[in-house]
């Protein structure tokens, strides 16, 4: 319980990045700490991420093959929506050529998956709970 409040606090603090770098890129200010604090965090908790669920494959190894593809896809969507596109993002912005304000929509598209993401991740979550308190109750 203790680390997944902390988890919780990290993303708040990650969504937070994100919509506070969202604010100034909309008034054109550029902030180079905030861009390397979101991509540092975003890979933090990515690795956090695996290095949990690991821990959860190597707990529940007896769930069928279908499961399991479905949740690797799952887990693949959550990590792509959360962590690798808003920091690819952020990172190829300074070399794209696009009008800002097509630049601002996407940006807020993936604030808005990012957000997504993170809601899919607490119903995942709350599934593998449920199924782990199952299967220890056999």
């Amino acid at each position: 319980m203790k680390n997944r409040s902390l988890q919780l606090i990290f993303h708040m603090a990650f969504i937070f990045g994100l919509l506070l770098f969202l604010i100034f890129f909309y008034f054109d200010v550029t902030n180079i700490l905030l861009t390397y604090y979101i991509v540092t965090l975003s890979s933090i908790l990515m690795v956090y991420k695996l290095q949990y669920w690991y821990s959860i494959r190597n707990i529940s190894k007896n769930l069928n093959s279908l499961k399991i593809k479905d949740t690797f896809f799952l887990r693949a969507t959550i990590c792509i929506f959360i962590y690798i596109s808003p920091a690819y993002c952020i990172i190829q912005e300074p070399f794209l050529i696009v009008d800002k304000k097509i630049s601002f929509v996407t940006f807020i598209i993936i604030t808005l998956l990012a957000v997504v993401g993170m809601v899919l991740e607490k119903c995942s979550f709350i599934e593998d709970s449920k199924e782990r308190k199952y299967e220890n109750n056999i």
